[in-house]
């Protein structure tokens, strides 16, 4: 087998295989022993060239980039790959150019494979296949979900911050991002919908189903979506879930639309939890009522 590595390199972290021996490693993400990927992500991987077949009696050596769940890979730049080298005239061989790739990881959730082989291509004469390639296993998740506890509410301004009661479902730690409305008491938008962004929440690199936790929104946060004070009067507010990442999601680059997460906009499926200032009574003077006999 040549010399070479394997990577898969998402964000910040580069997960490697050494020479010879396939040793998967995770610096940047603990807690994942198999390369793990969300769903509808773009995952991007890399083979560094051979340098015993890239010295200048070679042009540049080619891969046979391939996959078992049938999705498909793209430059990193969003264009499709290329397979125009080859060896001798550079006729081509029919092996992709690209040393580094992005693969769109369309689902189902399972277990597939990575599969990476380094095509020479000698100046003068014919080049060959690695007849060992690189195999890296894959395992795609879904993306992480929540659920809202039941509503609640209390009388009066809110002495503390409110602690939003859910459920998770995913790989901690989660970055979400809670959108908060507020309404007077007769359904009346009021104030400005506040976007509330919890980072690193859920601090153990865990797998979790269901998991029961509580999301923080500030006294400052809710006054802010009032308008700036609560409202005598009462009010409510509506909070929901317009996005939410975990440790597995967030590790992906979408190289065609450069932002640095997967889209997951809609975590809690459209539910979202209610929580009531009710005003606080003022109980009128007392009145002596005469007898009428």
């Amino acid at each position: 087998m040549n010399v070479k590595r394997m990577a898969a390199v998402m964000i910040t972290a580069v997960f490697a295989a050494g020479a010879y021996a396939q040793v998967y490693t995770l610096p940047s993400v603990s807690g994942e022993g198999t390369d793990s990927v969300a769903i509808g992500s773009k995952a991007k991987y890399q083979v560094t060239r051979d340098p015993a077949v890239n010295t200048p009696l070679f042009n540049a050596s080619g891969f046979w980039w391939t996959n078992n769940g049938g999705f498909t890979f793209e430059q990193t730049n969003g264009s499709p790959l290329t397979a125009t080298g080859g060896s001798g005239a550079q006729t081509p061989d029919g092996a992709y150019d690209q040393n580094e790739v992005v693969m769109n990881v369309t689902g189902p959730v399972g277990s597939y494979q990575v599969t990476a082989a380094e095509q020479s291509r000698p100046i003068t004469g014919s080049g060959c296949v690695d007849p060992t390639p690189e195999v890296l296993p894959v395992v795609v998740v879904n993306l992480p979900t929540m659920a809202f506890g039941a509503d609640s509410g209390g009388c009066g301004a809110p002495a503390s911050n409110l602690l939003v009661p859910a459920t998770v479902t995913g790989y901690g730690k989660y970055d979400i991002r809670l959108h908060v409305a507020a309404y007077d008491l007769s359904a009346n938008p009021i104030g400005t919908a506040q976007d509330v962004d919890i980072t690193n929440h859920m601090n153990a690199y865990t797998t979790h189903a269901n998991t029961p936790t509580r999301l923080t929104v500030t006294v400052a946060q809710l006054q802010a979506a009032a308008g700036g004070s609560f409202p005598p009067a009462g009010c409510y507010f509506d909070i929901s879930a317009t996005n939410m990442q975990d440790r597995i999601s967030k590790k992906h680059h979408n190289y065609a639309f450069n932002v640095t997460e997967v889209t997951n906009n809609n975590p809690a499926s459209g539910d979202t939890y209610r929580f009531y200032i009710y005003p606080v009574p003022t109980t009128q003077p007392i009145q002596h009522i005469q007898n009428n006999w």
